[in-house]
């Protein structure tokens, strides 16, 4: 038997191929002795039922003969989800829509499947999409890579020697317009191959990420915004936890913010805010200073959005490149920013404040064994990547900073695991789990509820 959320029927399992042919945004397929479910997928249930089903739709008199696609898209449907929704949680039913001219879409309707179409969007890039945002991209990493005095001084001496000291000398001459003419083609070349690269390598979130992210904007725990997705905290956790955490999670290099939804959804759920960015339409985070003024920009929308929630303190988070980008926004931002968590790291980063390694900052570094971004580093690379963080907890002694440094490893657990997608092959193939992804997330979100909630704890204790 299965389970179909949010119209609450119990149904045979041969009708589940009708019922998924709706789409999520429509009616939601479980197994009920298979699949997990959450707290408020099971309330939602326990408030329905078939016969309420049945009966809401008689009452308000959807016609019998109506196909099941016009039965379950219709404003009646859509209104009822509501209804069980409220019921679930123990609040008063929403009133009824205002039923819409014939022939016209409601634009309740309409804005519904408008926000499903964009939240399970992940259409492949095209070049002609691609070429100006990813040029700008190559333009930002040659800039932040190398020194123009390091280029412009050889080509200033070349002219020089050229047209003043010998203007007759062919071979200098030669050289010269070579210089000119090379290193613009070598640009584009390497520009052409890049955008193959990142074109062809983009990672889609797993279906079952952009069902969770969809049924959690329906039920009003999730939301996407221009430029992120933000997760809230279930209503009985948004007063509880103390003090109140908010998390900004910068995704890895080409991978979709979607495919952290189950990660951040179980970080919401043990009271945490959590805001994922969008790194459209590039999904690679190089400026800096944008990333900084996005992420700032987060801190104050939070509070004007109407949310019902505080943050008492933000953290920064990131996965993979991304989690570079959180380590430079850290350094940058300390002690603003009191607490970092990377997963999917262990490299040196531009832009990452000679001062951070002093700094208060609490750090929390998670890898998978079987991670080869990580496991291929030699010594002195992990070293250096590590003089760049506050010293590990245990080898702080009384003289030194606030901040400290934690590593985790999460055994079995690979690069591509910490988010629903893959297989990742680019720029080197992943590592094999030898356990599951729910694992290795598992592991990952009870580690980073800890850490956040114990150094709160630990500091609040200093401050008495």
């Amino acid at each position: 038997m299965t389970g179909t959320t949010p119209f609450t029927m119990i149904q045979p399992r041969f009708m589940n191929s009708i019922h998924s042919g709706l789409g999520v945004h429509v009616d939601f397929v479980r197994s009920v002795t298979l699949d997990e479910w959450t707290t408020d997928q099971s309330d939602i249930m326990k408030a329905g039922g078939n016969d309420k089903c049945n009966a809401f739709f008689e009452e308000h008199n959807l016609p019998s003969d109506s196909t099941l696609k016009e039965r379950y898209t219709s404003d009646i449907a859509n209104h009822y989800k509501k209804v069980v929704a409220a019921a679930a949680k123990g609040e008063a039913p929403p009133p009824a829509p205002t039923p819409a001219p014939a022939g016209e879409k409601s634009a309740e309707g309409e804005s519904s499947m408008s926000l499903e179409k964009i939240v399970r969007l992940d259409e492949p890039m095209t070049y002609s999409k691609a070429y100006a945002p990813y040029l700008g991209f190559l333009i930002t990493f040659l800039t932040q890579s190398l020194s123009v005095p390091t280029i412009g001084i050889p080509y200033v001496a070349l002219g020089i020697s050229t047209y003043f000291i010998a203007p007759d000398h062919e071979f200098l001459r030669q050289v010269w317009l070579t210089s000119l003419v090379l290193p613009p083609l070598f640009l584009l070349g390497l520009y052409a191959f890049a955008l193959r690269m990142y074109i062809k390598n983009r990672q889609p979130a797993f279906k079952s990420a952009q069902n969770l992210l969809w049924e959690r904007i329906q039920n009003d725990r999730a939301k996407r915004l221009e430029g992120y997705d933000i997760y809230l905290p279930p209503p009985e956790k948004k007063e509880s936890a103390s003090p109140k955490q908010g998390i900004i999670f910068f995704p890895g290099a080409l991978v979709s913010q979607t495919a952290y939804s189950p990660v951040a959804a179980k970080l919401s759920d043990a009271g945490i805010l959590v805001v994922v960015m969008s790194l459209e339409p590039t999904r690679i985070a190089m400026d800096v200073s944008s990333c900084h003024k996005r992420a700032l920009l987060v801190m104050y929308e939070v509070l004007t959005l109407g949310l019902d929630i505080s943050v008492d303190e933000w953290s920064l988070a990131g996965h993979s490149a991304g989690a570079t980008m959180a380590l430079v926004l850290a350094s940058k931002m300390a002690p603003g920013i009191g607490k970092l968590i990377m997963c999917g790291i262990a490299r040196d980063s531009f832009g990452v404040s000679p001062n951070f390694k002093t700094s208060p900052t609490q750090v929390l570094i998670m890898n998978g064994s079987e991670d080869p971004f990580v496991q291929g580093k030699t010594k002195e690379q992990w070293q250096e990547f590590q003089n760049l963080l506050p010293p590990v907890k245990e080898e702080k002694d009384a003289k030194a900073a606030k901040g400290g440094s934690e590593y985790v490893t999460i055994e079995g657990g690979n690069h591509s695991g910490f988010a629903h997608y893959g297989p990742q092959t680019y720029p080197r193939p992943d590592g094999v789990r030898k356990i599951t992804m729910e694992e290795q997330q598992d592991a990952f979100v009870q580690k980073t509820v800890e850490f956040l909630f114990a150094t709160s704890a630990e500091q609040g204790k200093k401050k008495d």
